[in-house]
């Protein structure tokens, strides 16, 4: 009976782990032209032209070989002072989804900032990955 038991732990499926992907920064700031909050993913080229249009239609797009990478971008929205800012901290895979975990700073109630409207952004190139992407909120500490 213990060899049976054994046996099956050994060929039951394990939960598969994450892999941590490199996270390369693109862009990130306090001034981005687009003024709602949402999260982007973008495989293609013709993607990446659209949204760098959108969010600096002055400034030529960096280069990504699409083949290779994938963009990810956050975007918080409009601000109503400085001192917001919004971060991609860690990309994980796992079997068919990718977990793009981000954090959202924002000024203490005593700290002084300036009285300017502000729509901070994070970009950043990974590895190209097949299959969902999830963005998640970290918890603030």
């Amino acid at each position: 009976m213990i060899h049976i038991l054994l046996l099956l732990a050994f060929l039951s499926p394990v939960a598969s782990e994450a892999e941590p992907l490199k996270i390369v920064p693109m862009a990130g700031g306090a001034s981005s032209q687009i003024e709602e909050a949402r999260t982007v993913v973008v495989r293609t080229a013709a993607e990446w032209t659209a949204l760098w249009r959108e969010h600096a239609p002055d400034g030529k797009a960096p280069v990504v070989d699409f083949k290779q990478s994938m963009v990810l971008a956050v975007f918080s929205g409009t601000r109503p002072t400085a001192g917001h800012a919004i971060a991609i901290t860690q990309v994980d895979a796992r079997e068919s989804e990718i977990i793009v975990t981000y954090t959202e700073t924002q000024p203490r109630a005593t700290e002084m900032v300036a009285q300017m409207l502000t729509t901070p952004f994070h970009i950043v190139r990974t590895d190209a990955r097949a299959g969902k992407v999830t963005f998640k909120l970290a918890a603030a500490k």
